[in-house]
């Protein structure tokens, strides 16, 4: 059928919609100009693509671009005048740079999506009873670029039996919120020891808190495919009893901020699979880990502690990154692991009373730890690169150890104003790796092990 020219559709079924669409001729795979909405219908997908600067492209589409001038795109109008029906054939899908979101013909010829100029603020449970239910209000929703969507959620214990998720057509317009503001979080000082007093104490500062209830719900939050908020802020997270579930995950997630969250007694604080996201003032208490960050994940920490996570304060793993500034790692079993190459940054970290590392980096991976303090780690090493690793650690003090900082199997750690106060061993350099020293200040010992120029040990070098 000839492609026929969506201005003059608009003054017909789409009149009446407040969204600009791009025009239409018959020259394919051109979207440009400055409305807000694509629609394209064919004989493989139809859709319509949302942007601000770009088209991206969607299901069936193949493209996307800059803004230019002469917006086209193929169009078949008979795909849209067929007979509406109520199955997933008559769904258009909507997409805004992330996975599709349905909506039907009906909706869309009628024009029932409305456009926010101005943001939006819903609170729970006094407009909506359930998080969710406020969080789908925004479903039929576009917002401009200067507004969002608002969940403010009021003070009380929220029992989750059911992943809270997000279905809306654009990344990033929703903020999920404490409607009392910023909590003043307990100090790492504060806790005792104890899983269940230090869940109280955090419990008493934090107005919001969203318990996972469901043994078999896998995260309080669960965030895929792009559908996910801008931020998520001053809400704790717990499972109450044994520890166990998630609090927030993401997968294939981008452009999210966690602040001023805390999680407690969970399997995992946050999970973070391909994604990108901040967290920024959280705290972990009582977790197996605290951050988990892989396959291609990265994220940026900032001012935050970990505290008794019992296998590791944040777990970094295939091909994954993350930025710490300024997080204290206290009586975990590692402060930092990372391993299957990945790299982790650290400036101003804390590691204190870990039991096995301060911070291991494994399977070609890679550290640069700053201005940063060891204390007391009661395991193997303060640090560790194995197998194929390096580290580089600059102006960092270590006190009490067995072996400060540990190197093996053709790894490399580069130190350089460092002091060591107390440790046995500030070096241990083991199977053919190679250490690499600037100024430093010690009271211990560098140590080759099997001994230097021996078999299995005839390469490694201290210099």
């Amino acid at each position: 059928m000839t492609p026929l020219k969506l201005k003059t559709h608009l003054n017909s079924a789409l009149a009446n919609k407040a969204e600009t669409f791009l025009e239409l001729d018959d020259t394919p795979s051109n979207f440009t100009g400055s409305a807000n909405l694509a629609l394209r219908v064919n004989s493989t997908a139809d859709g319509v693509i949302f942007r601000d600067d770009q088209i991206n492209a969607g299901v069936g589409l193949s493209g996307g671009g800059s803004v230019h001038t002469d917006p086209t795109l193929n169009l078949d109008i008979n795909s849209l005048n067929e007979t509406l029906l109520t199955n997933d054939s008559d769904f258009i899908p909507i997409h805004s740079g992330g996975s599709p979101k349905k909506v039907s013909k009906l909706n869309l010829l009628s024009g029932t999506y409305k456009k926010a100029e101005t943001s939006i603020v819903v609170k729970v449970p006094t407009d909506y009873p359930t998080i969710q239910e406020a969080i789908d209000s925004f479903r039929d929703i576009i917002f401009s670029d200067q507004a969002f969507g608002y969940v403010n959620i009021l003070p009380g214990v929220y029992p989750i039996s059911q992943s809270i998720t997000i279905n809306h057509p654009q990344e990033g317009k929703i903020v999920i919120r404490s409607d009392a503001g910023d909590v003043t979080q307990p100090l790492i000082t504060d806790m005792v020891d104890d899983p269940v007093a230090d869940d109280t104490t955090m419990r008493n500062a934090y107005d919001v808190i969203l318990e996972h209830a469901n043994p078999s719900m896998y995260a309080i939050m669960d965030f895929r495919l792009g559908q996910s908020p801008r931020s998520i802020e001053n809400i704790m997270f717990s499972k109450p009893g044994a520890n166990g579930g998630v609090g927030i995950q993401f997968i294939t997630c981008r452009t999210n901020v966690v602040r001023r969250c805390a999680f407690s007694n969970l399997l995992i604080g946050i999970n973070s699979r391909q994604s990108k996201l901040s967290s920024n003032f959280n705290v972990f208490i009582h977790t197996n880990y605290g951050l988990r960050s892989f396959e291609g994940s990265s994220i940026y920490s900032n001012y935050g502690y970990s505290y008794r996570s019992s296998n590791t304060g944040a777990y970094v793993y295939s091909s994954s990154f993350i930025n710490f500034y300024s997080h204290e790692f206290r009586n975990c079993g590692n402060g930092i692991y990372t391993s299957l190459s990945s790299s982790v940054y650290c400036n101003l970290g804390t590691f204190k009373d870990c039991t096995s590392y301060g911070v291991f980096i494994f399977d070609s991976s890679s550290s640069h730890i700053y201005n940063s303090t060891f204390e007391n780690v009661s395991g193997v090493a303060g640090i560790m690169a194995y197998r194929g690793s390096t580290n580089v650690i600059n102006s960092c003090n270590f006190t009490g150890f067995n072996i400060a900082v540990d190197t093996q199997y053709q790894s490399t750690s580069a130190l350089n104003s460092c002091t060591f106060n107390g440790a046995a061993q500030i070096v241990r350099v083991y199977h053919n790796s190679f250490g690499i020293s600037g100024s430093a200040t010690n009271t211990g010992t560098i140590t080759y092990s099997p001994p230097l120029n021996t078999l299995g040990n005839n390469e490694s070098k201290w210099q």
